[in-house]
């Protein structure tokens, strides 16, 4: 067991002997504690983030799409006398 304090509250971590604690990156361990208003600004922001990313990988996508569908090819066919 680990017990972490932050000035808003604490953490209590649970896990195997054989297992380290986790150390994510992603969401640290306490970070519902932080401040509610903070928290929805933080979690407006990054969806803002995530949604220009998105806009701007797919606006080259279609533009790819735009060039594949644009290509025109000239086909010639012969007749049965020949002439094309």
């Amino acid at each position: 067991m680990q017990v972490t304090t932050y000035p808003t509250g604490q953490t209590v971590e649970f896990t195997n002997k054989n297992a380290g604690f986790c150390q994510s990156l992603v969401l640290p361990p306490g970070f519902s504690l932080l401040n509610s208003k903070f928290l929805g600004v933080f979690y407006c922001i990054m969806l803002i983030y995530i949604f220009v990313g998105i806009s701007i990988i797919s606006d080259i996508f279609m533009d790819s799409i735009n060039v594949i569908t644009a290509a025109t090819i000239v086909v010639s066919e012969r007749t049965s006398d020949g002439n094309v």
